[in-house]
């Protein structure tokens, strides 16, 4: 257990909550997976490096995701 988690309530609770779970790569399988992530990966980049809208983001993920399916 990581030593912040012990002295931060919020990370204790999102570590718990993260221990409950089971990780799963949403994206295996997909047609173009490499693509989606990769298009969904350029803009988050943007928005934490460029400050970019979330809105934004969010936006030209969809609109870049919904010409795949």
């Amino acid at each position: 257990m990581p030593d912040f988690v012990q002295s931060d309530e919020m990370f204790k609770t999102a570590f718990d909550i993260w221990n409950k779970g089971v990780p799963a790569n949403e994206f295996t399988g997909l047609p173009t997976a490499e693509d989606l992530m990769r298009t969904f990966d350029v803009q988050l980049q943007e928005t934490l490096a460029n400050g970019q809208p979330v809105d934004t983001m969010l936006s030209n993920v969809q609109s870049a995701w919904s010409s795949k399916f």
